[in-house]
C-alpha cells in the first residue's frame, strides 16, 4: 500500500486523479524558456527563446522587452522582428525610422551590442 501514509496514527489515503479531467480550473497554459537580461541605468533589455513541446529544442527566433527607465512609469516595448534586428545592424533606414522615438543613442548603442550577442549565442540567425 504505497499510496498511503500514517500520520499520528491516522491513516491518509492518496486521492486519485481522474483522466482526462482538467485540474486547472483557469485552463492557464505554461511555456517553458530560456532568457538572457541585459541592464544600464537607462535600459533594460531581456531576451528569451520559446522551448517547444518536446522539452528539449527551442523555437527560431527570439524577443526582445524593452524598458526605457528614463522616465516615469517606465515605457515597455516588445521586440520580435528579426528582420528589423538585422536591419538596425544593416542601417536600413526603415528599421531606424522608430529608433530615435524610442530611446537615445546610447540606448541604440546597446540594442545593436544585444543583437550582436544574441546572433554569437546562435539565438538569431539571418535567414
Amino acid at each position: 500500500m504505497e499510496d498511503r501514509i500514517k500520520i499520528n496514527g491516522e491513516w491518509y489515503v492518496k486521492e486519485q486523479k481522474a483522466e482526462g479531467v482538467n485540474t486547472d480550473p483557469l485552463n492557464l497554459i505554461e511555456t517553458e524558456y530560456k532568457g538572457r537580461v541585459y541592464e544600464s541605468e537607462k535600459y533594460y533589455f531581456k531576451a528569451s527563446l520559446i522551448m517547444e513541446d518536446d522539452d528539449i529544442s527551442y523555437y527560431d527566433g527570439c524577443s526582445i522587452e524593452f524598458t526605457d527607465k528614463r522616465i516615469n512609469p517606465w515605457r515597455e516595448d516588445y521586440f520580435d522582428n528579426e528582420s528589423w534586428f538585422f536591419g538596425l545592424l544593416d542601417g536600413n533606414e526603415e528599421s531606424l525610422r522608430e529608433i530615435p522615438d524610442m530611446m537615445c543613442q546610447q540606448g541604440f548603442d546597446e540594442l545593436v551590442y544585444v543583437i550582436k550577442d544574441l546572433i554569437e549565442r546562435g539565438w538569431l540567425k539571418r535567414k
